[in-house]
């Protein structure tokens, strides 16, 4: 049996704005700290649908990713549904959500999910958009 190890990358961010990977290989200089958006949505038992998954994605993600987004991700267990995102500065994000085109991504999503049984906003949990303190990623960012 072959053995395959991913070589993590360990990326501390301290509030100088410099990321520095494993403390002394590589450092990057940046004017402003990375965001991390979350949203925790119940589900109440609901299945999360291919079509749910593809409406967040094709019209949330791909506005965001073309708007300044470095990555997103969406997981669910049988409870709940977290979506998160990266991205570079506070003002990249709020340009997403500040846009007119976010309530339009906003009716796509809360259509497709509410015809799952997931209502937003009723079900949101918690939303928190947060400065990424410290990260892990294979080759780093």
């Amino acid at each position: 049996m072959t053995s395959h190890y991913v070589r993590w990358e360990s990326w501390l961010l301290p509030h100088n704005g410099e990321w520095r990977r494993n403390g002394y290989t590589e450092s990057h200089q940046c004017d402003s700290m990375p965001i991390a958006r979350y949203w925790v949505v119940k589900t109440d038992g609901n299945e999360v649908t291919e079509e749910m998954v593809n409406a967040w994605k094709e019209h949330f993600l791909e506005y965001a990713m073309a708007n300044g987004c470095m990555r997103g991700a969406l997981v669910a267990d049988g409870e709940r549904i977290i979506a998160g995102t990266i991205w570079p500065d506070m003002e990249a994000l709020n340009a997403v959500i500040d846009s007119e085109h976010y309530s339009k991504i906003g009716e796509a999503v809360s259509s497709s999910w509410g015809a799952g049984g997931i209502n937003i906003p009723d079900d949101i949990e918690l939303v928190c958009n947060g400065e990424v303190l410290a990260m892990m990623l294979p080759g780093g960012l």
